[in-house]
């Protein structure tokens, strides 16, 4: 198991940027092969990555993630910030609170629930209305708004207006402690 120790042997954290740089491994970082001695490992190693930044994109479900690779072993960046910092792995979803999945700094991340790390993503890319939770009911030319809480959809109501469905479904999500991305 990856340990707050062992990840700082590894690799540098800037919190305020959320940008991962390689730094100079240790020996015992390498296993020796039966080609190779452990010294030759890590010296080839550090020489192509030591200061680098770690950037390994990653496509999760919804947005791109940082994905850093430490002993054949893949990790999401935000996780590795949350270990680097509190010294645990988190028991739950880190959530990015604006959104951007690359955007590792540490005062943009925070636990949370699936329900609520669900509430913080941004609209489908086959959203045709440019709103979460807005579309057009093609049949009768009005407006729905829906909301989700505790796994259930919500109807928020049908509206003339994509303004009022999307102003109905804003009321909805700050009345449900949604995050209000404005």
């Amino acid at each position: 198991m990856l340990t707050q120790q062992y990840l700082k042997e590894c690799l540098n954290y800037c919190p305020n940027t959320g940008v991962f740089t390689w730094l100079e491994r240790p020996a015992h970082h390498f296993k020796p092969t039966a080609k190779r001695k452990s010294s030759h490992i890590r010296n080839n190693w550090n020489a192509l990555y030591s200061g680098h930044i770690s950037d390994c994109k990653m496509r999760g479900k919804h947005t791109l993630y940082i994905s850093i690779g430490i002993n054949r072993k893949k990790y999401l960046g935000h996780r590795l910030a949350w270990l680097y910092v509190y010294g645990e792995m988190p028991d739950e979803h880190i959530d990015h609170i604006n959104g951007i999945g690359t955007d590792n700094s540490i005062s943009n991340l925070r636990e949370a629930s699936n329900a609520k790390n669900m509430t913080n993503t941004k609209h489908y890319t086959n959203n045709t209305s440019g709103i979460k939770g807005v579309h057009l009911y093609k049949r009768t030319g009005r407006w729905i708004a829906n909301i989700q809480k505790d796994k259930k959809n919500l109807h928020l109501g049908c509206f003339a207006t994509i303004e009022e469905a999307a102003n109905a479904r804003k009321k909805a999500e700050i009345e449900l402690g949604y995050i209000n991305r404005a």
